[in-house]
């Protein structure tokens, strides 16, 4: 009972709405949502207090014309009222209707209930607690016209049932069943509009959280692609004036137009065309992510055989390579093969990841490029003996910039954190799977998976 207490102070002293505005749109989300279910149910009572008729006849006898016409008064008036309830009026107006229809009931009840002789005017005064349990359950009217209708009931019946022929025990009877039947509908639409209320609200306050994520998610694709193409721009920029660096350093360091005799000067040119190289490849990367982002990564399909595919990764890398004195082993499974794919693209993948076994390879040690096929697909693996990244780091070195520092030697390798990122993006566009397993200390293992739509035999005819 506190609880329930508790409930009305709380719906009194703190509404659910916190404007007029918002209390009118829970009203019209309200009226919108019961207006099919009212009608239906309003329609149904016309019918049945028409149909009740024909107790007035079996059960009245003397008193069935009398009976008959209030009934009949009583399914016209309920009859204007369900039209103009259908008309284009308020929600406002609509709920006053249902009014109406509630009280015309209880005063027709009633008049029956003092005209009927007995047995009949025994069960009439019945029918006022089913048209409350009706209102409450079918009809749902707000709150306030319910517990109008409930006080108007009773207000209208118990003056007038002592002039009726009604039993004394029926009377006692049917004043349990109203007293029940008025708390129990009244407290039960009480708090099913409490709860309408909380679930409307809900509903705006997740309707307006989802269109601010809609709005951040664009904001943020639109940031993205911003940032995308203002690398690739920026990228774009960089690199003519930086093929000069290259060029004019490297002619320097060739000594092409006469001897540079300060030793200091020929080491500076050294550094410079280390320096410009560096750079040189980090803007590639930054223009290779931009691209990937931008989906504007130039591809061309073709069909390679996977021979050239390791010869040219080989080439490249072998300066890296010596320079690291680390020993590159190949170890292809099936030399017949051929890729549909872009070549130079293909070879960037096992470039980028022997880049970076070299990077993470101490002197001595060595790394594996191979392959394998099946019916499935051909597998293209890097396997180094490098300090290895512990399982809970593999999925953060997969995104762009992110490198994470384990021991030592990763710390001092420096880099941009894009060369993974950049494979993941080249293996989505052969349709492949990446793959890595490492253990710290032991080595890493990077697999790419090629499907097998994309791999064909060199010694049957390649379509």
């Amino acid at each position: 009972m506190k609880d329930i207490l508790a409930l009305f102070y709380n719906r009194f002293q703190s509404p659910a709405f916190d404007t007029p505005e918002m209390e009118k749109d829970y009203w019209d989300w309200n009226d919108q949502n019961k207006f099919a279910q009212r009608k239906i149910f309003l329609f149904l009572a016309i019918i049945t207090l028409a149909m009740i008729g024909f107790l007035d006849v079996i059960m009245a006898r003397d008193s069935a014309p009398a009976l008959l016409t209030v009934r009949l008064i009583t399914v016209s008036v309920l009859t204007a009222i369900f039209i103009r309830f259908q008309s284009d009026s308020t929600p406002e107006q609509r709920d006053w209707y249902i009014f109406l229809f509630g009280m015309t009931a209880a005063v027709s009840i009633t008049i029956t209930t003092i005209i009927a002789p007995r047995p009949a005017a025994d069960f009439y005064p019945f029918l006022l607690s089913s048209t409350m349990v009706f209102g409450s359950a079918l009809v749902v009217p707000r709150f306030s016209t319910l517990t109008r209708m409930c006080i108007g009931g009773n207000c209208i019946y118990w003056p007038t049932v002592y002039f009726s022929q009604t039993s004394l025990a029926a009377i006692y009877a049917n004043a349990f069943v109203m007293t029940v039947t008025t708390l129990s509908v009244v407290v039960g639409a009480f708090a099913r509009e409490q709860l309408e209320r909380e679930q409307k609200l809900f509903r705006d306050r997740l309707a307006e959280t989802r269109e601010e994520a809609i709005v951040a998610r664009d904001n943020a694709v639109h940031a993205n692609q911003a940032k995308s193409h203002l690398l690739a721009n920026v990228s774009h920029e960089l690199r003519t004036p930086m093929n000069a660096i290259l060029g004019f350093s490297e002619m320097m360091k060739h000594q092409i137009f006469g001897p540079i005799h300060q030793e200091q000067y020929r080491e500076y040119v050294k550094d410079i065309h280390f320096a410009g190289s560096l750079l040189q490849a980090n803007i590639n990367d930054l223009l290779d992510v931009s691209r990937l982002e931008v989906n504007k990564m130039n591809w061309t399909d073709e069909w390679s055989p996977i021979t050239e595919i390791f010869e040219n990764t080989v080439n490249t890398c072998r300066r890296d390579v010596t320079a690291a004195k680390i020993h590159l082993k190949q170890d292809l499974h099936d030399r017949n093969i051929a890729i549909h794919c872009d070549p130079e693209r293909t070879a960037q993948i096992l470039i980028n990841l022997v880049t970076n076994a070299v990077k993470f390879s101490a002197a001595g040690s060595e790394i594996t490029i191979s392959s394998s096929t099946n019916d499935t697909f051909t597998e293209l693996t890097v396997t180094d003996q490098g300090c290895g990244i512990a399982p809970e780091h593999i999925e953060e070195i997969i995104e762009p910039f992110c490198q994470v520092a384990s021991n030592s030697m990763t710390t001092q390798k420096g880099g941009m954190g894009l060369g993974l990122s950049i494979v993941k993006g080249l293996v989505e566009k052969l349709e492949g799977h990446l793959a890595i397993e490492s253990e710290v200390g032991r080595g890493t293992k990077v697999s790419v998976k090629i499907p097998a739509h994309r791999i064909a035999n060199l010694n049957r005819q390649v379509a």
